[in-house]
């Protein structure tokens, strides 16, 4: 297999840093891959949009003139939705707003030689592992089957349970906290409190006492939790945020 990567940066120098540790990741494992690098997000969009040229792996540079990074991944959600996509910058400020756009990692330039490697590593084993899990849940309206991935999060509601979704939906079924947290089978949930779980890729921030989702859903963990949940959000994003 040939890994497919694409950098995109207005900035030469970083374009060459960056080729240099992709490069070196795949050399030393001595695995087949090509690397194309756009210095301007036009050129990038062009060639994937309009030559329908697809690749593995999208490493974006955010601050950029004309069309910015993330101006240039709204273009490209829709057309490639399970693109393994990788912001940087050297503004962490930005980290928030990359949210909006589930990036697979958030990497910091400063800390590129020390970010990327582990980012890229993570993203191979998660092609070899792409296989979307799936779940049953009954509720008044019937049996659906929905995608693990699109679970937001679910907490407790009396004797049941609500199960909130990534369109907005929520499904209220006969299951315990402990029966769904075991359903999901997925690392990327943590326990806020012994009545709610969490999945991490949809936490904005992460306070001393309370978690914020990208839709702005503000949910309370214990103090026995919390910083079970940091450790969850930061093994997630690669400790790049």
């Amino acid at each position: 297999m040939v890994y497919k990567i694409a950098l995109c940066d207005d900035e030469p120098v970083w374009i060459e840093i960056m080729r240099g540790i992709v490069k070196d990741f795949f050399d030393s494992r001595s695995m087949e891959f090509q690397i194309d690098t756009f210095d301007n997000a036009q050129m990038l969009l062009d060639t994937m949009i309009e030559k329908k040229e697809a690749v593995d792996i999208l490493i974006l540079d955010i601050d950029m003139p004309n069309i910015n990074g993330f101006e240039t991944a709204e273009h490209l959600k829709d057309l490639y939705p399970d693109i393994i996509l990788m912001f940087y910058t050297m503004h962490e400020q930005y980290v928030f707003d990359a949210f909006k756009f589930q990036p697979f990692r958030y990497i910091r330039k400063e800390y590129a030689a020390r970010e990327l490697t582990p980012a890229l590593s993570s993203a191979l084993e998660a092609m070899e592992n792409h296989t979307e899990k799936f779940i049953l849940l009954k509720s008044v309206d019937g049996i659906q089957n929905i995608a693990i991935s699109e679970i937001m999060y679910f907490e407790t509601n009396r004797r049941r349970c609500d199960v909130y979704l990534k369109d907005g939906s929520i499904i209220n079924v006969r299951k315990t906290i402990k029966e769904l947290y075991a359903e999901t089978c997925s690392e990327n949930f943590v326990l806020l409190h012994r009545g709610a779980a969490v999945n991490v890729r949809y936490i904005k921030i992460c306070s001393a006492c309370d978690v914020t989702l990208e839709n702005d859903t503000k949910l309370i963990a214990s103090r026995n939790r919390i910083k079970d949940v940091k450790a969850a959000f930061s093994k997630y994003w690669g400790n790049g945020v």
